[in-house]
């Protein structure tokens, strides 16, 4: 089965396409993810 919507690399879990910015979709950053601070960001990322 094909997963839909698109991977955030830095929570691992595939999000609908509305959950991504217009930067959020280059970087595989969703938007919840994008507001945290870049540290917390790297010691999430599976």
């Amino acid at each position: 089965m094909e997963k839909h919507g698109h991977y955030c690399e830095v929570c691992g879990e595939y999000k609908a396409n509305e959950k991504f910015s217009g930067k959020g979709h280059a970087a595989h950053i969703c938007k919840d993810c994008a507001q945290l601070p870049p540290e917390e960001q790297a010691e999430r990322r599976p």
